[in-house]
């Protein structure tokens, strides 16, 4: 039970709500991956500072990706489109939690 733990990552929104991750999810995120350098991220809640929705949709592209990695390359491309058709603000705020 201790070792789920330490698997899991606890990322907390702009807005206050917390999402239990697991690490290899949390870790795609460039910005969670330099906060793990400074602080210990498996017992601690990391703030992500962007809206519940936001990160729901970048927990949801970092969880597709990993968990489909044996698709095609075409597949996966019609999956990002479709992922990606959102307004320019949201896919914004998406790029800023996996490239900051």
């Amino acid at each position: 039970m201790e070792n789920d733990m330490v698997n899991i990552v606890a990322l907390e929104t702009s807005d206050g709500e917390i999402f239990r991750v697991r690490r290899e999810i949390a870790m795609e995120s460039k910005v969670i991956k330099n906060m793990a350098e400074f602080i210990d991220i498996s017992h601690a809640t990391v703030p992500v500072y962007v809206s519940t929705p936001i990160l729901e949709k970048v927990i949801q592209y970092y969880d597709y990706h990993l968990r489909n990695s044996t698709q095609t390359s075409r597949e996966i491309k019609e999956w990002d489109e479709n992922f990606i058709s959102v307004d320019i603000s949201t896919l914004r705020d998406i790029i800023k939690v996996m490239l900051s």
